[in-house]
């Protein structure tokens, strides 16, 4: 996902592809906490909130919802993920977390949520410009229509 080699990170991307055209839509969205792990492993630096022992990437095991502000604060390890440097990269992933985030469960809809503030953060203006529409389509329906207080915020 963040190699260097340029050739190596396209291979990704063509496989990532690969993979989600042959799965149902609805088996695609177990892979978005994958994909949020994956970015929050490869982006993402260890901060310490607290005496809660919270350490990023990894989400401590039940931990509770309502800490929403906990979960949206990070360092970056990376100021952009490779893969999403690429029109191609940035494509692949948001079709299955906007269908995700639209049609999965609250979990996984948060999740969908947190990967396209990822997607937003670590990839590149000109690889994510395409694809912007989608996103804020997706967000503001999320605002408007009736969906868990977890998911809007």
């Amino acid at each position: 996902m963040n190699s260097p080699v340029k050739g190596l990170v396209e291979k990704v991307v063509s496989c990532i592809s690969a993979i989600f055209a042959k799965l149902p839509k609805e088996n695609q969205f177990a892979l978005v906490p994958l994909i949020r792990d994956a970015i929050e492993v490869t982006a993402i630096a260890e901060l310490d909130l607290s005496s809660k022992e919270r350490h990023y990437p990894a989400r401590a095991e039940g931990a509770n919802d309502d800490e929403h502000l906990g979960d949206t604060i990070y360092r970056r390890k990376v100021q952009s993920i490779k893969m999403l440097e690429t029109k191609e990269g940035v494509k692949c992933l948001v079709g299955v977390i906007q269908n995700s985030i639209m049609h999965g469960s609250i979990r996984v809809r948060v999740d969908s949520a947190y990967c396209f503030k990822y997607l937003i953060d670590f990839a590149s203006p000109v690889a994510i410009k395409t694809e912007i529409i989608k996103i804020c389509g997706a967000l503001i329906r999320v605002v408007n229509d009736k969906f868990a207080a977890d998911l809007k915020l």
